[in-house]
């Protein structure tokens, strides 16, 4: 049981890895900027 839950909680470590890395990469890469300031804030409110 202790190692199935250690691996659940690696799997959910490794998924918001992901994730933040590709938000990251979102604003890095400034994709909202072919949209308008007015769509981003909505975004990221």
């Amino acid at each position: 049981m202790t190692a199935g839950i250690r691996e659940a909680i690696g799997d959910a470590r490794r998924s918001v890895v992901v994730l933040a890395e590709r938000v990251m990469a979102a604003h890095v890469a400034r994709v909202w900027v072919g949209e308008s300031a007015d769509t981003h804030r909505l975004w990221v409110a």
